[in-house]
């Protein structure tokens, strides 16, 4: 505990039909977890490793905001919790998924979108974003 890993990565992405420089950052840290709460808490109860990413991606004429969390047990290497949130000059969406419950809640700025929330069939499915330390589970590798 107390001590995370910083990465930086650059690139390029495909953005309204143009390709544009975009940055990705991961920091990865082992954390307490509340299994009542569900967040990180000093006196959690569960240990974890969280990434969270942090996502820019320029537009043109705005900047994209990302940043999502995902919270894995130590122990199994489940994800217990997904959190991401997207910024531009339109507004905000946010994104959670909640292992407890199977679920994912979805709040967009958009009109026909609303508040959404779905529960999943089954927990065979990967999140694109987590899937850098998923496969640090899978080898082996805390």
């Amino acid at each position: 505990m107390g001590k995370a890993e910083f990465q930086t990565y650059g690139g390029l992405i495909t953005q309204y039909d143009e390709q544009r420089d975009a940055g990705i950052k991961l920091i990865i840290v082992k954390e307490q977890f509340d299994e009542n709460k569900f967040v990180k808490s000093n006196d959690g109860n569960l240990s974890v490793l969280k990434v969270n990413i942090i996502k820019t991606v320029p537009t043109g004429m705005y900047d994209y905001f990302q940043m999502g969390s995902v919270f894995f047990d130590v122990q199994t290497g489940e994800i217990l919790k997904f959190a991401i949130s997207s910024q531009d000059g339109c507004g905000t969406t946010y994104i959670e998924y909640n292992s407890r419950n199977n679920k994912i809640m979805y709040i967009s700025y958009f009109d026909d979108q609303g508040q959404i929330t779905r529960e999943l069939n089954n927990n065979n499915f990967m999140f694109y974003d987590a899937l850098p330390v998923f496969l640090r589970f899978q080898l082996g590798i805390e």
